[in-house]
Order: C-alpha cells, then structure tokens, then sequence
C-alpha cells in the first residue's frame, strides 16, 4: 500500500521544488558533478510540469546563482539537460545567502511559484557555513514561508547543530558519509518530498479529533421509553 502511495506521488505530485547546491571550494568539481548527478536522479522520477511538480535549482559559495527558476523548464529532458550544464563556481560558504535568497526570491509568482501548492527546499552542503548565525537567521525565515526544507549533510566536516536547524524538523535531516553516497539516499530524499510535513500531519490530527468530537456530539441521545430493558 505505501509503495502505491508513494508511485502515485511520483506522478501526481504538485509541489514547488527547489535545490541549493554547495559550490565552495571544499566541494571540487568532482564531487559538484556528483551533486548534479544527484538533482538530475531526483527530477527524473517526478512528473514536470505547471500542474505538477517544477523544480528550482541555485548553487551558492561567495555569492548565490540562480541556476534556474521553477518556471523555466516544462519539459523533463530540458530541465534535466539545463541541470547538467550548470557550472561549478567555487568560493566561501556563504549558507546563510542561499536561505536568504531562496526565501526571498524562488517561490515568487515571477519565478513560477505558485500559491496553496507544497514548498520543498533541499540543500546539499558539506561543511560550516561562513557565519552560522547568520544562518540560523536565515533558517528561521524560511521556516515561515511553511516550506519542508530536507538538509543533508555530507562528510565530516558538516555541523550536526547546524543542518539540523536549517531543516523544518528532525525528520529531515540526511547525512551520508562522501559525496559517493548521494545515490543511496535518492529514495530516501524522494519519500520525504511525498510524505506529509509536521505541520501537514498536525493539521490532520487537528482535523481527525474535530470529527470524532462532532460525532460524539451528533450522536442522537435515546429517550427512556426509546431505551431497550
């Protein structure tokens, strides 16, 4: 049954997706390619569209590139080949200017965001980032907009506090051991896109307890002469 659910997803999903890829010098070209690698797998499982899912990608170091925006491609095999041809430009790692640019720039209407439909971020990274209360801030931020943001931590050199504050809960925190590794958390990172985010499932439970109450209290209340002795 969660196998059915989670194929339908894969074809049915709308949400705004958008990916923030570590493109510091401690990265290398290599291990970049690998992070591409990892977003063209992803994308490809999903069905692309404006009624579907669109995916976003921007890549940050010294400073941001917004490699390309949700509206830009609505055909999987552009978007897949625009992916490929994203390059590799290597600097500090200014974390908390990708939160800050995601928040305030990839979900508008004008880059194709659209309104009442899921919000994911998904940020690769593989180390502290530059000033780490400048990210915290950052974070904090995007948390408001209500997106699912998935951090995944690579290598040793990441900071647990860090990546697990820049996710929305704990349940979206991923790390893998190298850059290597990525492959096997395709799944993982593709089944955290389809489930319900906490504040989803706390709507539901909201919702779930508001109808056993209203049961209850709609429940016909029997007269004594109704009652069977």
């Amino acid at each position: 049954m969660e196998w059915f659910y989670f194929e339908a997803c894969q074809a049915n999903l709308q949400a705004d997706i958008v990916f923030a890829l570590d493109s510091s010098g401690s990265v290398g070209l290599s291990h970049f390619k690998r992070q591409i690698d990892f977003v063209k797998d992803l994308v490809d499982m999903f069905s692309i569209g404006s009624t579907r899912t669109q995916f976003s990608v921007v890549t940050f170091a010294d400073t941001v590139n917004n490699e390309i925006s949700l509206n830009k491609y609505q055909n999987k095999r552009r978007l897949i080949n625009a992916i490929d041809n994203i390059a590799y430009r290597q600097g500090a790692t200014n974390t908390h200017l990708a939160l800050e640019f995601v928040t305030q720039n990839s979900f508008l209407s004008a880059n194709g965001g659209r309104s009442n439909i899921k919000r994911i971020v998904i940020i690769l990274t593989d180390g502290k980032s530059q000033i780490p209360d400048e990210t915290k801030k950052a974070a904090e931020q995007l948390h408001l907009l209500g997106a699912q943001v998935v951090s995944v931590g690579i290598g040793s050199g990441v900071d647990i506090l860090e990546i697990t504050r820049i996710a929305s809960d704990k349940q979206n925190v991923v790390r893998v051991e190298n850059f290597d590794e990525l492959s096997t958390i395709e799944t993982q990172i593709q089944n955290a896109a389809c489930q319900k985010t906490s504040e989803e499932r706390k709507k539901r439970k909201v919702s779930s307890t508001l109808n056993k109450e209203k049961t209850i209290t709609e429940k016909p209340i029997r007269t004594v002469n109704e009652l069977d002795f």
